[in-house]
């Protein structure tokens, strides 16, 4: 009888346990669904995102909703730097010039102390004449304090005005994300500086005084300039005493910029036989030389 009792007593902890056990697994399998429900709903507003960039009938009015206005300005001037920073990650460039084509490296670096999961990356580019190809791909999972690269190769066969942007999207602790950030890629990247004699400078000037486009810019924009106006190597920029002069070629064609002190403002001339070409590089300058 006293054995009975225990083997009784034995089947009831049992059933408890399994019981316990059951309810763990159905806690588990109803968290396991909203988790998926949440990556499924992250997913769909991405997609959806995506199709709405896509879908955009003025480009240039995305680049607006861009988080990384003052980091594209500097990257643009320089061929490396950091992108994008927060307190959860760093975005770092490096842009490689190469004969007709733009190598971009993007490195991230996850400064949490948890993982950066669904890891995906988008290119817009607006421009007929700009193509952005991926050449490597970023990892689903970047864990905490790591950091992983993407590498992109950016081609132009005519001038454009709006640089390529890119839509990141993680989850962080089971929290969607998404940046949209410009990238350094502007015209200027597919321009080559020229290096000519003062008498062959003033000769392109007079030959193309009539290809000419202007712009104003605040006399605080005259603060670095004769760093800035090169645009990390693209032009040629030399001191004409009353203003600089910068020259290049681009696509066949030569470029040219004066800048000038005019009615307590900074002028600036654009001289190209492209007017695509000049206008493009006037609302190139406007952005990079902001004070």
């Amino acid at each position: 009888m006293i054995i009975f009792e225990e083997t009784i007593s034995d089947l009831q902890d049992k059933v408890k346990a399994l019981k316990e056990d059951k309810e763990t697994l159905e806690s588990n399998v109803r968290g396991l669904e909203e988790q998926l429900a949440r990556m499924r709903g992250v997913r769909e507003e991405n997609q959806a995102l995506k199709t709405q960039l896509q879908a955009l009938a003025q480009p240039k009015d995305l680049g607006e909703q861009c988080c990384n206005e003052a980091s594209y300005r500097l990257c643009s001037l320089s061929t490396q730097g950091t992108l994008y920073q927060d307190a959860q990650l760093t975005l770092r460039c490096l842009v490689t010039r190469s004969k007709d084509a733009c190598s971009l490296d993007l490195t991230l670096d996850n400064l949490t102390r948890s993982a950066l999961t669904q890891l995906a990356v988008e290119f817009l580019v607006s421009d007929t004449g700009l193509s952005l190809h991926l050449e490597t791909h970023l990892p689903d999972l970047l864990p905490a304090g790591k950091r992983c690269s993407v590498k992109a190769l950016v081609r132009s066969s005519a001038p454009y005005s709006v640089a390529p942007i890119m839509l990141l999207c993680f989850m962080q602790e089971d929290t969607p994300r998404k940046l949209l950030l410009k990238l350094p890629v502007p015209l200027s990247r597919f321009l080559t500086a020229a290096r000519i004699s003062q008498s062959e400078l003033t000769a392109l000037f007079e030959r193309y005084s009539s290809c000419c486009s202007k712009a104003s810019l605040p006399l605080a924009a005259e603060e670095g300039l004769l760093a800035k106006l090169c645009l990390a190597g693209a032009l040629s920029v030399s001191d004409l005493g009353e203003g600089l002069a910068a020259v290049g070629q681009g696509y066949g064609l030569p470029i040219l910029v004066k800048t000038q002190r005019k009615a307590a403002q900074l002028e600036l001339s654009c001289f190209s036989p492209d007017p695509r070409m000049r206008e493009a590089l006037l609302a190139l300058l406007a952005t990079l030389l902001q004070p």
